[in-house]
């Protein structure tokens, strides 16, 4: 009996120091490491002689100048989808999908991703990617391309799970491990918020004061009723400075409501 050294027969120049590996449906072997992203082909691995020939392979890193490359070089969560697609999570830079053509694919935080540091990836029967980060779980569906986030305050054990520490068995229950212990559920059972909110205009201000109805600032009276009835403002030129409040009136969950504003002429992309 003896052991084979793969990191000799690849010859990558420095230690690969491993953090994950999946072997997909097409028998290739994904190694994610602290410095890229390495594939190399199962067989290739089974039928060499390591100790006397090279072991081919490829290699994917991020390249600043290319959007669609790898988004970062610490891969540390690895999971092939029932579709086949490969998902990997990064320590920093979210996840990616990898595209059969080379490209990656990338959803972080400003997608909606919880947060940037993805541990385990699992996917439910419904074809939603679950994914636990270092604050909070969440809920990806890959046809949306949206978001569902989930916390302490919904009922985890906590906001940090572990590296790796996941798992789904064959009836579709979940199982995440984290710096409180384990989290299992099944994901049907998971009820989600119904209700799409409308936010409204609650307040108006100039230099941080609060407008008044029906009272006159430089000559004209600026609201003649409640800002959230109103559809124009006309303002002078020495109210250049104003600010306005916004909110979905809905105290249900309310840390659970993301808003983006948008002034034209002024913000080139949605805030959030």
């Amino acid at each position: 009996n003896s052991f084979s050294h793969v990191h000799n027969a690849m010859e990558p120049g420095y230690s690969l120091e491993v953090g994950c590996m999946l072997t997909d449906k097409k028998n290739r072997i994904w190694v994610g490491t602290e410095n890229g992203l390495y594939r190399f082909n199962k067989n290739d691995l089974l039928n060499s002689d390591l100790n006397k020939s090279k072991l081919p392979f490829e290699k994917f890193l991020h390249n600043p100048q290319d959007k669609q490359s790898l988004p970062g070089n610490y891969i540390i969560s690895l999971f092939e989808a029932a579709d086949g697609t490969i998902w990997m999570g990064t320590y920093g830079n979210g996840i990616c999908q990898y595209n059969e053509n080379g490209s990656f694919t990338n959803y972080t935080t400003q997608n909606g991703l919880c947060n940037n540091f993805a541990y385990g990836i699992e996917e439910d029967l419904d074809g939603n990617l679950w994914i636990s980060t270092d604050n909070g779980l969440s809920k990806f569906n890959p046809n949306r391309k949206t978001f569902l986030n989930y916390y302490a305050s919904d009922g985890l054990l906590s906001n940090q799970f572990y590296w790796t520490a996941s798992y789904s068995d064959k009836k579709g229950t979940l199982y995440f491990g984290g710096v409180n212990g384990l989290n299992y559920f099944s994901p049907q059972q998971i009820e989600t918020y119904p209700n799409t909110l409308k936010p409204v205009f609650t307040e108006f201000s100039i230099f941080s004061n609060p407008v008044t109805i029906g009272k006159k600032y430089h000559g004209q009276v600026i609201l003649n009723k409640p800002v959230s009835q109103t559809a124009e403002i006309n303002l002078s030129y020495k109210d250049a400075v104003f600010s306005i409040e916004f909110s979905a009136l809905d105290y249900f969950l309310p840390d659970k409501v993301r808003y983006a504003y948008k002034m034209e002429g002024v913000d080139q992309d949605w805030v959030e």
